[in-house]
């Protein structure tokens, strides 16, 4: 009988090749072209890569409350929609 332990080892698996290919400087060299490579980058974006989506799910539960839920999720689920070029 095969145990389903979680869906977490199937999520890391899917997000390793991005986080390797991060790491590679050559890749960053050649993709990396004309980007910001500054204190701001390097401190505070490279060093908490999270930190956006739990300030903005913070703020919105805060102002909001329960309703910010619901928010939040419409925002996630639209995103990938809007940024692909629906609209």
């Amino acid at each position: 009988m095969s145990r389903c332990n979680s869906a977490r080892p199937a999520a890391a698996a899917a997000s390793a090749p991005p986080r390797r290919a991060a790491d590679d400087p050559q890749t960053l060299e050649h993709y990396g072209r004309g980007t910001p490579d500054d204190w701001l980058e390097r401190r505070l974006y490279g060093a908490y890569p999270h930190l956006g989506i739990v300030v903005f799910a913070a703020a919105h539960l805060l102002l909001f409350g329960a309703p910010g839920i619901v928010m939040i999720a419409a925002h996630l689920v639209a995103q990938p929609f809007f940024a692909g070029g629906v609209l």
